[in-house]
């Protein structure tokens, strides 16, 4: 086993749900940052569960066909919880 590579994984090799509750869990975070009033950390939590779902997003990820890893095919489930994450996201970005 080649120990330079080990531990360093790309994102888009993880599990899909691996990357949708990790997206969660940096929303879940940002909620707690705004709570504190760290408005700072929670839009940089909020950003980074959006480029965490914009790679498993096929509706962004189609104009860019050809480069990079293919987008996994999602179930309804995992549509409906990238989708829900990502709204909750804007909308706190927004400040809603």
């Amino acid at each position: 086993k080649d120990k330079r590579t080990s531990g360093h994984r790309r994102t888009y090799t993880k599990p899909v749900w691996s990357l949708l509750e990790e997206a969660a869990q940096m929303k879940t975070e940002g909620n707690a940052f705004y709570r504190e009033k760290n408005i700072r950390s929670a839009i940089g939590r909020y950003h980074r569960a959006l480029l965490v779902l914009r790679g498993l997003d096929s509706d962004v990820m189609t104009s860019v066909k050809g480069f990079g890893a293919e987008t996994p095919a999602l179930t309804p489930e995992q549509e409906a919880l990238l989708r829900n994450t990502q709204v909750d996201c804007y909308n706190n970005l927004a400040g809603k």
